[in-house]
């Protein structure tokens, strides 16, 4: 199956900013952030078809991943 995967802020370093990628069904977002080489420290806030969701959901065909790194600032 098919997700879309976007990226923000310094998780874009050294890859693309958006990006279809092609993974197994019922893939966990976890997983996913693995197979990107994202250690899952790095990653803060997970939506999928922008709502919020935990490392454990699973994907289904279509869906659009979007990963935060974690914000400072002030």
């Amino acid at each position: 199956m098919n997700v879309t995967v976007k990226l923000f802020a310094s998780l874009r370093q050294g890859r693309s900013a958006e990006m279809v990628i092609a993974c197994a069904i019922d893939s966990t977002v976890e997983v996913i952030i693995g197979d990107m080489g994202i250690p899952l420290d790095q990653v803060a806030t997970v939506l999928v078809n922008d709502s919020p969701v935990n490392f454990g959901y699973r994907l289904t065909a279509g869906d659009i991943l979007s990963l935060f790194p974690p914000l400072a600032g002030g």
